[in-house]
């Protein structure tokens, strides 16, 4: 074998290795660092105060009593419990809820920076579905990662969360009054009904994945605050394009002649 062959060989076997073996760097998305309390969808999330119904307005001073956290939810009306605010709600917490809200038996629920919401009443918003969106930008594999957990405040108020692909479940579980979450130990999105391998998941460019939180007690029954950490991590396919570009280099090392 003379040199040219020699290099052309060995820079066609490099070039294949470069293209097979070339890593795929991954993303990562998480709700509270994404967070937004201007722009909802927000890059790739989005909330919805019901199916197929964003939110469009972010208060200022939810609780209206001038702990200023912000929150989407719309403004509360006349009826039918004024001049309570509106659920459901999503916000990022400034402080704990029960510094926020003047109420004690909150404390300890959230720490500052998590995200909480009040799910929503059918009773009072004619829906009891709530629920936070992700939109994949690209086609690859997702991880899910993170949990939610319910305020122990109240007794019988049951609710639910369940994991969504384009519509579909592919897991879930209840929360209850009593049961052992929380903040230092969130009932993992990996435990839920689908199991561990369920929140490992293909997903092509602009897929969506949900995690709808609701009530799950009879119609007059309350809803309540749930907390979540939820992150994402996508590994993308590889681009098409760079495909395409070592693809060229591997041609042209193979087409191309030395000057004689």
């Amino acid at each position: 074998m003379n040199a040219w062959n020699l290099i052309r060989t060995v820079s066609f076997s490099a070039l294949l290795v470069a293209m097979t073996s070339l890593p795929a760097q991954a993303q990562f998305y998480s709700l509270a660092d994404d967070w937004s309390d201007i722009n909802n969808p927000n890059g790739a999330w989005a909330l919805y105060k019901a199916p197929a119904t964003l939110f469009d307005v972010a208060q200022s001073d939810w609780y209206g009593n001038g702990t200023n956290q912000p929150a989407w939810a719309d403004a509360p009306g006349p009826n039918p419990f004024p001049p309570n605010p509106l659920v459901p709600m999503w916000a990022k917490a400034i402080a704990d809820v029960g510094a926020l809200s003047g109420d004690s038996i909150y404390n300890g629920f959230v720490d500052s920076g998590t995200v909480f919401m009040h799910a929503a009443e059918t009773f009072r918003t004619g829906t009891d579905f709530s629920s936070v969106v992700w939109t994949s930008p690209r086609a690859g594999t997702v991880h899910i990662d993170g949990g939610v957990w319910m305020s122990q405040a109240f007794q019988d108020r049951p609710h639910a969360w369940v994991l969504q692909l384009n519509g579909t479940p592919f897991t879930g579980g209840p929360l209850t009054f009593g049961d052992s979450y929380d903040k230092n130990n969130p009932f993992l999105f990996s435990t839920g009904s689908g199991g561990t391998s369920a929140v490992d998941l293909t997903v092509a460019a602009n897929d969506q994945i949900e995690l709808l939180i609701y009530k799950t007690g009879s119609f007059l029954t309350p809803a309540t605050f749930v907390a979540l950490d939820l992150q994402i991590e996508l590994v993308p396919e590889p681009s098409s394009l760079l495909l395409l570009g070592s693809a060229a280099l591997l041609l042209t090392a193979i087409r191309y002649r030395p000057p004689q």
